[in-house]
């Protein structure tokens, strides 16, 4: 009895999570649809006509209309806007091999107790120390 109970508990999640994309994927269609209507609308009527119908600035106008131009109807598509430059750690692969075999050598310690031997560790081998 209990192994059925799961199955179909099993089953309803994987069925929400389905619906759940697809609602997400035809929201995603329908703001491509949005957008090409916007750009059809502001080609064959203008600028003033497209901005008062839409309630869009003219720069998200000319945004929409730059990516339709040059990458085509995916252009449109509503992505994700994560940054297109992301911080890289500075600190040596070799810095951190050390802190982790040190963390796995001395469980439950501390980071002021870590830094003593991190920046011994550090002049030892010539790299620069690092703040806590």
């Amino acid at each position: 009895m209990g192994y059925i109970y799961i199955y179909y508990k099993i089953a309803a999640k994987r069925a929400i999570k389905e619906l759940e994309r697809e609602r997400v994927e035809s929201e995603k269609s329908q703001e491509t649809k949005y957008r090409k209507s916007v750009i059809e609308h502001y080609e064959e009527y203008g600028l003033g006509s497209s901005l008062d119908a839409y309630k869009i600035s003219r720069a998200t106008l000319y945004n929409w209309q730059k990516k339709y131009l040059e990458i085509g109807i995916y252009g449109l598509i509503k992505g994700l806007r994560s940054p297109k430059k992301k911080r890289c750690s500075k600190v040596p692969l070799e810095v951190k091999e050390y802190i982790c075999k040190y963390r796995d050598q001395h469980k439950g310690v501390r980071k002021e107790c870590i830094k003593p031997e991190l920046d011994r560790f550090c002049c030892e081998n010539g790299f620069k120390g690092i703040s806590v």
